[in-house]
């Protein structure tokens, strides 16, 4: 990989749905994260998610782990954690589970609080909440 490559490495964050995968990006240089389109949940999904990763020069994928706020596994946990496992044997870049408790929460707000109708949200939440873990990580980790 040359120098100028690592320079433009970015972050991809999906937020697991059983209808929607909530999509954002970050770019590592500068630690910010900005939802994208939400993609469908379904047989073309992994596929788009690596044309996704090659396009946009994606060096890092987080998903979505949703713990329950007990902190024990819930259903939705096992199938994040299994599309977790199935994304990784398809693209190149490395996948990590994040803990994701409280993002769809924040995304609602965020959603309200920027005069978003509550019946658009569900176009937009799954997205907010995966810039919502993907902007926590990168201050966390201040990438």
């Amino acid at each position: 990989m040359k120098h100028s490559d690592i320079a433009t490495m970015k972050t991809l964050a999906l937020d697991f749905g059983a209808v929607r995968i909530g999509v954002a990006i970050g770019d590592d240089a500068i630690g910010v994260a900005h939802a994208r389109t939400f993609l469908p949940h379904d047989a073309a999904t992994i596929e788009a998610i690596n044309r996704l990763v090659i396009n946009e020069k994606i060096g890092h994928v987080l998903v979505g782990h949703p713990i329950g706020l007990d902190g024990n596994s819930t259903s939705q946990t096992k199938a994040a954690e299994a599309f977790a496992m199935q994304l990784q044997q398809h693209i190149y870049a490395p996948v990590e589970l994040v803990d994701e408790r409280y993002s769809s929460r924040e995304a609602h707000a965020n959603l309200t609080a920027g005069k978003r109708r509550a019946h658009e949200h569900k176009k937009y939440v799954d997205s907010e909440a995966a810039r919502i873990f993907l902007q926590a990580y990168f201050d966390k980790d201040d990438v």
